[in-house]
């Protein structure tokens, strides 16, 4: 007996429609999936050898950025990172850049020197504080923590300044409402 073409056309139809539900799914969990939540308690080592824990920096708004010398957008982005933390450490910023693992300890003194970066820079030779966030592959790739420990922006590629510095001065509002200090 021979199906007619009618009740074929109906059948491919809801077949491609749970396809691409299918696929639509599965993106969407992929997306939700990645990423990290909370700031890993790692502790680094800064360029003047004073070590850096980042559980000690709780309660405070905390830009990490990692970056290598190499990198022409980092070498682009640090006069305004600069300006940030010269403008809103005073009110509670913390910040600190990640060297990549592969930068030439050399090299990452040579750019503090050069740009006068007056935030921690550290190197992460052994590649634990890149695998502490996720895996970070790319330069320049940015965290912003919130004083609860909590990761309120993920950036790789360039940071959108304006935008960055309207997500840290809510946080250090908000952080000024719920610990009451001026």
């Amino acid at each position: 007996m021979m199906k007619s073409r009618q009740s074929v056309k109906p059948k491919i139809f809801a077949f491609t429609i749970i396809v691409i539900t299918l696929i639509l799914a599965i993106t969407l969990l992929t997306a939700i999936g990645t990423g990290i939540k909370q700031a890993p308690d790692i502790e680094l080592t800064d360029l003047n050898g004073n070590v850096i824990s980042l559980k000690s920096m709780q309660g405070h708004p905390v830009f990490v950025t990692f970056w290598a010398s190499s990198c022409g957008i980092c070498m682009q982005e640090f006069p305004e990172l600069i300006a940030l933390h010269q403008e809103l450490s005073p009110r509670g910023l913390k910040m600190i850049g990640i060297a990549m693992p592969y930068d030439i300890p050399r090299a990452v003194l040579q750019v503090k020197q050069h740009y006068l970066v007056p935030y921690p820079l550290a190197l992460d030779s052994m590649a634990q504080a890149t695998q502490a966030f996720g895996g970070v592959k790319n330069t320049p790739t940015s965290f912003l923590i919130g004083p609860d420990g909590k990761i309120e922006l993920h950036t790789i590629g360039a940071v959108d300044i304006s935008y960055l510095k309207q997500k840290i001065i809510t946080l250090l509002a908000k952080n000024k409402l719920n610990t009451g200090v001026e």
